[in-house]
């Protein structure tokens, strides 16, 4: 008997791409979401649940906005709430 998938197995596989999530975009097969960027073949994160997903990208937007700034804990804290609250907002979730 031999092991593994059958020749000629695809994956199911969906890919979700919103101007919200920037340069980012999301596969979602049976298990799990995956977080990939434009560009990278290399996965940022592998995740249960979208909000998850969503989360993570509101920090990493958060960071390439913020680049080589030094932040207050406030205005961290605004600029994070702004984006989460665009994405959110956008799908209610």
């Amino acid at each position: 008997m031999s092991k593994g998938k059958a020749k000629g197995f695809k994956k199911s596989m969906v890919t979700l791409r919103d101007s919200v999530l920037g340069e980012y975009y999301v596969t979602q097969d049976d298990t799990q979401y995956t977080l990939m960027k434009e560009g990278n073949t290399i996965p940022l994160g592998y995740y249960s649940n979208l909000s998850s997903v969503l989360n993570r990208v509101s920090k990493l937007r958060l960071v390439e906005k913020n680049t080589q700034q030094d932040l207050s804990i406030q205005e961290y804290l605004d600029s994070y709430s702004n984006i989460s609250q665009e994405i959110t907002n956008k799908f209610s979730i």
